[in-house]
């Protein structure tokens, strides 16, 4: 009885190991998507600006 008790505690440790393996994985891709939006709201910015200097000239 002790070692099926052991036998689902690890198992269910397992679990747990993996769904908190995809939660950081899915956090990593969050902070990528992130990153690369903050990326294209940048080089708006600066297509903005470089458009408004162009309109001045």
């Amino acid at each position: 009885m002790t070692e099926a008790v052991a036998e689902v505690i690890a198992k269910v440790a397992e679990a747990a190991k993996a769904a908190m393996a995809q939660a950081a994985a899915t956090v990593e891709a969050k902070i990528a998507e992130t990153e690369t939006a903050k990326a294209t709201i940048a080089k708006a910015a600066m297509a903005k600006e470089t458009a408004e200097s162009t309109a001045e000239a």
